[in-house]
């Protein structure tokens, strides 16, 4: 009978209780505020006169001071370089408009444009819009440049426009959920051992997300800039250029949360446009590449210094 009963539980399986432990309540959810929108419109020049004055006085020096508070982070300062090269390639010319300087520094502020962007997450606006709105008067844009970083605790400084009160209400960097790396988690009061308790096991912490303090790495570029000779990238690059513009910009739309954008589709806008003006389209999309995967030891004037130097080799 006992073998009978072996052989007719055979199929029986061995089992393990399993003590589950309470599972851990989930982190505080992140309140951000909704700050993915300019503070300004582009025509409210009037709301800062120190501003306005100082653009249309001198551009130059507004560019120069903007390129100085992203350079080392500096408010009120000034790059001599960055203001003679400006100065002289615009043929010493002071009015902001297209024809008079070149479009050397009104690529220049596009370019910080595009930066701003990226950097504060402003929804809705593609390379075209920048593009559009810098055209239509740069003057105007380079004040909303200065006042949108006035705005959020970076004022660029200048001769006659001082510092106004930040705007607390807008979001800075989100701060990190959890435990900074090195610091000894506390354990929680309810899991400890109570008087009287003899059969309390001590509690084990476990630091799920641990986020270092300081700013974020800088990275460089994955590939040289010489490193696209007889790839299939650099003849895209340097026969169908205005291609290889539309459809990055289809890609950088998606990531900006337009609607009805995806990947891998081309943009026909940033195609047409990139085909009538392929340097400044290109210089934006590079430096908008730039802030957003956080490239190192790269300023504006390098970038234009890289496009003037060998174009199809900075797009591949």
């Amino acid at each position: 009978q006992f073998l009978y009963f072996i052989v007719a539980n055979r199929t029986f399986r061995p089992f393990v209780i399993v003590m589950a432990q309470p599972p851990m309540p989930p982190p505080p959810a992140l309140v951000v505020a909704a700050g993915n929108a300019w503070q300004s419109g582009l025509c409210s020049c009037f709301d800062d006169g120190a501003i306005c004055c100082q653009t249309l006085c001198c551009h130059i020096c507004t560019a120069s001071n903007i390129h100085y508070r992203e350079l080392v982070n500096y408010p009120g300062g000034c790059d001599c370089g960055t203001c003679c090269t400006l100065w002289c390639c615009s043929g010493c010319g002071c009015c902001p408009c297209w024809p008079c300087n070149g479009g050397l520094t009104f690529s220049f502020l596009s370019g910080m444009r595009r930066t701003l962007v990226q950097r504060y997450g402003i929804q809705g606006e593609s390379v075209c819009v920048s593009c559009l709105m810098a055209s239509c008067c740069s003057t105007c844009s380079a004040c909303q440049i200065q006042r949108e970083m006035a705005a959020r605790g970076q004022h660029s400084g200048g001769c006659c426009a001082s510092a106004p009160p930040a705007n607390n209400a807008l979001p800075a960097a989100p701060p990190a959920y959890g435990v900074p790396l090195g610091a000894t988690p506390d354990a929680d009061p309810a899991a400890k051992p109570q008087a009287g308790d003899g059969t309390a096991q001590p509690a084990t912490v476990v630091v799920v997300t641990a986020t270092p303090a300081g700013p974020p790495p800088a990275y460089a570029w994955s590939s040289g800039l010489f490193d696209c000779a007889g790839g299939a990238d650099c003849c895209e690059a340097l026969c169908c250029w205005c291609c290889v513009l539309g459809f990055m910009s289809g890609k950088l739309n998606e990531l900006r949360g337009i609607p009805g954008a995806t990947g891998g589709q081309l943009d026909p806008a940033a195609c047409l446009g990139s085909y009538q003006c392929e340097c400044l389209y290109h210089f934006l999309m590079r430096r908008e590449l730039v802030e957003r995967y956080n490239i190192g030891g790269e300023s504006p004037f390098m970038t234009y210094c890289c496009l003037c130097w060998c174009a199809p080799c900075t797009l591949a």
